[in-house]
């Protein structure tokens, strides 16, 4: 699979942080995807959410960001409207990142203060 780079409202949006990365946030995929395979499949489509009606999701503009730079597939979203289970998978790759971010900070912080935490300037080639 050829890796995509990730589109700069994408980044954008999680710039804004931070994003909630408890255990629930960082399954919240499969968990919500679940919850509703019944009514998906009795209906035979998925609920949409307006977005920017909660603090931990995207606001409408960065939606409407995400909309114009092609970023989500046009078949997920409508009339302002986006799929929730695509809007769920976006907020776990966030708590993803946040909780890959943490253990970036934990890791380098505990550098501090032993050799491998100190910066020495380099001579010669």
């Amino acid at each position: 699979m050829k890796v995509k780079p990730i589109p700069k409202s994408i980044l954008n949006a999680l710039a804004r942080g931070p994003w909630r990365c408890r255990q629930e946030d960082l399954n919240k995929f499969v968990t919500w995807l679940t919850w509703h395979a019944a009514g998906d499949m009795r209906d035979g489509q998925t609920s949409s959410y307006r977005v920017g009606v909660s603090d931990d999701s995207l606001t409408t503009a960065e939606m409407d960001s995400i909309i114009r730079e092609g970023a989500i597939q046009p078949e997920m979203h409508r009339n302002g409207c986006v799929n929730q289970h695509w809007l769920h998978s976006l907020e776990q790759f966030y708590a993803e990142c946040s909780a890959a971010w943490n253990a970036h900070v934990r890791r380098t912080d505990a550098l501090i203060g032993t050799p491998a935490g100190t910066i020495t300037r380099r001579t010669g080639n």
